[in-house]
């Protein structure tokens, strides 16, 4: 019952925090990138190192693949991205 016999500014005020609290998420975006690393036989590459680098600012992520050959980024930021790998044994390669 005390809720409304507040002042509607301190209602409005409570539903515009509220709001914004809500929307933070929207704000926030990011993308998920993942593969699998194989050799030319298909058996998996295990502890590849496998770059990112976002083609417009030159900022560079960088991952592991997994002993089945996955590699995770889990939070890009939205862009085109030049991939990368390097593993002991194997030739290093890049996307064009």
């Amino acid at each position: 019952m005390q809720l409304f016999s507040r002042p509607p500014f301190v209602l409005a005020l409570f539903a515009l925090l509220a709001t914004l609290v809500a929307a933070t998420p929207a704000f926030a975006q990011s993308a998920r990138l993942s593969g699998h690393l194989t050799d030319p036989s298909d058996a998996p590459v295990a502890g590849a190192t496998v770059t990112a680098t976002d083609t417009s600012t030159g900022v560079s992520h960088e991952a592991v693949s997994f002993p089945d050959g996955l590699y995770i980024f889990p939070a890009l930021p939205p862009g085109r991205y030049r991939l990368e790998t390097n593993a002991a044994r194997y030739a290093r390669t890049a996307s064009p």
